[in-house]
């Protein structure tokens, strides 16, 4: 698990749909029963995450843990990749930034979808992180705020032009974390919901849309 750390608790929308991703797609198994809450163990039993069901709104001014991740030995790839009829790849920020690395690697994917691709460090437009992208055969969505720091618009549309698979999708006013001053935060997780599922549908299509 990232940064070693051995237990974390959670929070979901819905703990049946959690259980069933952790457990059906990366492998993870129940570590003990409890009521309200799921604890999942990964393989060997060194890492332990809890979640806890709730019904308010994601709120990212709240703080906290902003990623996690759990390590998958490359031996593991295909048997991940067999759990599923159709596997996409993807995250926000850093999220992303690491699974572009993964299909660059060589796990099998249907495509990746970016929020808020990291193209450079903020203020730092010289630093970019896209060398490995050129390495990608597959489909790839990217979902970019056009005021996020990480990225200037023209600069992602530089970028991007030079990869034959890849889609950019503009939230007009969004920052890094897709948020719109004025605008309701699930308004704008409808939108990007939207255009995602279009683009699954039909990756094919236009490269760069609005």
């Amino acid at each position: 698990m990232n940064r070693g750390l051995r237990h974390l608790a959670l929070k979901t929308r819905d703990l049946g749909r959690t259980e069933r991703f952790y457990t059906d797609v990366l492998g993870l198994r129940q570590a003990f029963p409890h009521r309200g809450m799921l604890f999942l163990e990964t393989p060997g039993g060194e890492d332990l995450l809890n979640f806890v069901e709730t019904r308010r709104k994601f709120d990212p001014a709240a703080g906290g843990l902003d990623h996690f991740g759990l390590q998958v030995p490359r031996s593991q790839w295909k048997s991940v990749r067999a759990r599923v009829e159709r596997l996409y790849l993807g995250g926000r920020s850093m999220g992303g930034r690491i699974a572009s690395h993964v299909v660059a690697d060589g796990l099998p994917s249907l495509g990746l979808v970016f929020l808020s691709y990291p193209l450079h460090p903020p203020g730092q437009p010289q630093r970019l992180r896209a060398t490995h992208l050129q390495k990608i055969s597959v489909p790839m969505l990217f979902l970019h705020g056009t005021r996020d720091a990480f990225a200037t618009p023209a600069l992602l549309r530089q970028v991007l032009v030079t990869l034959p698979t890849a889609t950019l999708h503009d939230v007009e006013g969004a920052d890094h974390g897709l948020t719109v001053r004025g605008r309701d935060p699930e308004d704008v997780t409808r939108e990007l919901t939207e255009i995602t599922r279009r683009w699954m549908v039909d990756p094919q299509g236009p490269r760069q849309r609005k």
